[in-house]
Parts: structure tokens; sequence; C-alpha cells
């Protein structure tokens, strides 16, 4: 039991030490995307595009990884290795076969697609987007294949490759700023991200098939294969409704000011890498062994982990979120505001920062009880609460946006966060009831006071440091919100400080 929890403590810390890292290189992707093409048109649908691509790709075939993980952990460990590895293989050929037509009929379908994605662009306009979602629907054939290898790793426990190749995209896209964009103009951002999905296949592949063997055995008929299919409908709906929203919510941004598109995503980037370093580094290590422990029946060991998993979210996403709601345009103007990026660029993707910024923990909380639900392969539920989250989210964010333009847009994002959590947590607790107390009164109160305090501070400091070097300034502001917000909870004696001491022990 302890190795297990050890093992899990280990895993999560270690993925969030190369995620840091791996998103670092991304501050300086982006920072070089802002510095060569800032918030303009071409930017917006580059964005578009580029968005669209990946999410189709995760609409098909995430739900289909998220699933493989748990029927590849199933065969493994009642019919042995081999019977596992035809799985994978089967899995592998159908899934590339079916991405292929999805291939062509994307580009049967390019024209009325770039209406319904950019309703406020020109018809010149969207006859260049239509170009460009012709020329790069061949990646959504990288795309299923990825899904399918990096399932197979986070399976194998393997979590490192996944997590690392972002490096790849930075390398590739920072490579063709630098170089081909003085020529190129913005043709060289599209062939970076084209080069990236190529080199991120070749690279999975090898890895994949260190560990598995490739014995295709009569795939498409393969039940196993057809299960996983099955399996997966539920959360494809899911994730399509989740996907529209994401799209719904570009074109929404195309018919504000131009550059709201490349605004609304410069601050989902920043919003995304705080989900990724901290909420997907512990949720996908918690995934490959809540599936382990659902197959075995652990279902304590599952409501224990939760309990821990969420006092550590609200002990660092809280004090997180504070800080880069005080501090939005600072950050903003710290990571982007170079070359062509200028005020007026930082104000937009500031105000689109700080609405994504307040449902930072409501979307912590959602992935964990999505985890569990996806452990017991409860994924009809799951869709059921997707789709009720984005649906109100799309209805807020055409409302919002026609007041509040981007900050609109962001802003219903996290409303729906709280939404889709509220209904989460009452269907997680039909699957595991053992998790119906994951937070006590008095812990509550000790993060909501620690955190009141801390953000009062925090705005005061802000209005104190006006003036003096904005390193500077931050540097203040941020150690004071961080003392201020610990020694609260060191005072209060709340578990989660001593859950961290025992984790850095370890």
């Amino acid at each position: 039991m302890n190795n297990k929890k050890n093992s899990i403590a280990r895993s999560a810390a270690f993925l969030i030490g190369l995620t840091v890292f791996v998103k670092f290189i991304g501050f300086v992707k982006q920072a070089v995307i802002s510095y060569t093409y800032g918030t303009s048109l071409d930017m917006d649908i580059y964005l578009i595009v580029s968005s669209f691509i990946s999410e189709v790709g995760v609409m098909f075939f995430s739900s289909l990884s998220i699933n493989l993980v748990t029927i590849y952990d199933r065969e493994k460990e009642k019919k042995g290795r081999k019977s596992s590895d035809i799985i994978v293989a089967n899995s592998l050929m159908v899934l590339t076969v079916f991405s292929v037509f999805l291939v062509l009929i994307v580009c049967l379908l390019a024209d009325p697609l770039s209406t319904m994605l950019a309703p406020g662009l020109s018809a010149e306009n969207r006859e260049v987007l239509a170009y460009y979602i012709k020329g790069l629907s061949f990646l959504m054939i990288n795309i299923a294949v990825s899904n399918i290898c990096i399932g197979i790793l986070n399976a194998e426990k393997d979590f490192l490759i996944a997590k690392s190749i972002g490096l790849i995209q930075s390398v590739c896209i920072i490579g063709a700023c630098f170089v081909l964009a003085g020529k190129m103009g913005i043709t060289a951002i599209y062939l970076g991200f084209g080069v990236y999905y190529v080199l991120e296949n070749i690279f999975l592949l090898v890895r994949v098939f260190k560990k598995v063997g490739f014995h295709p055995v009569h795939p498409f008929q393969d039940p196993a294969v057809r299960n996983l299919i099955n399996l997966s409908i539920p959360l494809f709906f899911s994730n399509a409704i989740i996907q529209i929203n994401a799209m719904v919510d570009k074109a929404i941004a195309s018919g504000l000011d131009e550059g709201s598109v490349s605004s609304l995503s410069y601050g989902n980037f920043l919003f995304q890498t705080i989900h990724s370093v901290i909420i997907g580094s512990i949720t996908t290590v918690l995934l490959s062994y809540f599936s382990e422990f659902a197959v075995k029946g652990e279902h304590k060991k599952i409501a224990d982990n939760v309990r821990k998993c969420s006092l550590i979210m609200l002990l660092v996403l809280m004090p997180v979120t504070i800080i880069c709601f005080v501090n939005s345009d600072n950050i903003i103007s710290m990571i982007y505001k170079r070359g062509v990026f200028d005020e007026v660029s930082v104000m937009t993707t500031s105000r689109a920062f700080i609405g994504y910024t307040a449902g930072i923990l409501f979307i912590a909380f959602r992935d964990i009880f999505i985890q569990v639900l996806y452990a017991f392969q409860k994924t009809k539920e799951a869709m059921i609460n997707g789709i009720a989250g984005v649906g109100i989210n799309i209805l807020l964010s055409l409302c919002l946006s026609q007041t509040y333009g981007v900050l609109g847009i962001s802003i219903a994002d996290s409303i729906a966060y709280i939404i889709v959590v509220i209904t989460g947590f009452l269907m997680t607790v039909k699957v595991l009831p053992e998790i119906r107390q994951i937070l006590r009164g008095k812990e509550i109160a000790d993060f909501l006071f620690a955190g009141f305090l801390s953000f009062t501070l925090g705005m005061l400091a802000k209005g104190w440091t006006q003036g003096i070097p904005i390193y500077v300034g931050m540097a203040i502001n941020i150690i004071l919100i961080l003392a201020s917000y610990t020694i609260i909870l060191l005072l209060a004696k709340n578990p989660a400080i001593k859950m961290v001491q025992c984790l850095i022990r370890r």
C-alpha cells in the first residue's frame, strides 16, 4: 500500500517537474510567435486552422486513448502480454484507416467548414482559411496514431515520453519563426506545425514498439477493438461537445475586433499551461492507477487518493489563481509584450486570461471526477456532464461577448466549469460513495479565509509597487501572497500542509 502511494507521488512529482520544463520551452515558443506575428488577422486564421485540426483529432481519438488504458490493463491482467499486444496493433490499423476517410471528408467540406468556423471573416479570408484546412487535414492521421501510442505508454506507466513531446512542437515552431518567417511570412508557422506532428509520430512509435510487439490479427474483426470503439462512443460525444465549444468560442471571437482570436488563444495558452503542469500531470497519473484499482475492486484506495489529490489541488491552485488574477496585465506584458505585440494586445489578452483564471480550481475538480468515472467505464455519465456544461458555456459566450468581448467568452468557460463540477461530483458519488465527504467544512473554511486574505494583500501590494520595475513589483506581490496564504494554513493546521511535507520527505 505504501509502495503504491509512493509510486503515485513520485510519478506525479516527476511528471510535474518534466511538464514545467516542457512548458517553459512552450513559453519561449509563444513569446517567439507573439514577437513575430502579434495579434494579427493572419495569426487569427492560423489559430483557427491549427485549433480545428487539433480539436477534430482530439474529438475522435482522445476518447479511444483513454479507454484503451483500461482495456489494455484488463487484457494484460487476464490473458497476458501477447493478447494485449494484438489489441495495440489492431487498434492502430483500424484507426489509421478511419483517419484517412476523415481527412477526405474534411477536404471535401473545407469551404462550408471555413464559413462555420469563422463567420466574422470576409469571403476572401474564408477562402484562405479553407485552403489551409485542406493543406493540413492529413495531420489528423498523425493525431490518431499519437493518441493510441500515448494511451499505451500511459498504461505502461511510461509518462515521460507523452509529456515531453511538447518539446518537439516548440522546437519546430521556434525554428520555423526564426529561420523561415522572414522569407515565407505566415506560411512558416504552418510548416512548423505540420513537421511537428510527423516527427511526433516517429518518436512515439519507436517508443511504443520497444514495449509492445506489432502483431495484428484480423484487425477489423477483433472484438476487443469493437469493444474499445463502443466504450468510446459516449466519450466521443462528450469530447465532440467540448471541442465544438472551443470552435464556437473562436467563431464568436472572429466577429469581434481584429486580433481577438489571437488574444483569446494567447490567454488560453497560459491557462492551459497551468492545467498541464499541475492538473494534467496529477490526473494523468491518477487515471492509470484508478483503472488498476477499479479492476481489482480496491475502491477505498481510489477514494483516499481522490481526497488527497483534492487537498493538494486546493493548496496549490488557490494561490496560483490569486497571483494570476492580481498580476494578469504584468504577466502578459512580461511574456508577450515585444515585437509587434503592443499595449492594445496586452490589454485584450489580459482580459481573456482573467476570465480563464477564474476557472482553474473548478477544472481541476472536474478532471478528478472525470478520471474516476473513466476508471469505472462510466463514459455515458461523463458525456452527459460535458454536454450540460458546454451548452451553458456556448449560451453565456454568445451573451457576454457582446458586452465584454474576449473577457465575456473566457469567463463563460469558467462559469460552465462550476456547473460541471457540481454535476460531476453528484455522478461520481453514485459510482464511488466513499468520496461523499471528500473535504471537511473546516478545511474549506481554511482555504477560503487564506485565499481572501492573500488576495486582499496582493491587491494592496500591487498599488504600493506601482512605479517600480515590473519584475521587482511582481516578485514582492507573489512573495506576499504565498507567505500570507501559507502562514494562515499553518496556523490552522490544515492537513494539506502535512501532506506536502510527507511528499517532500518521500
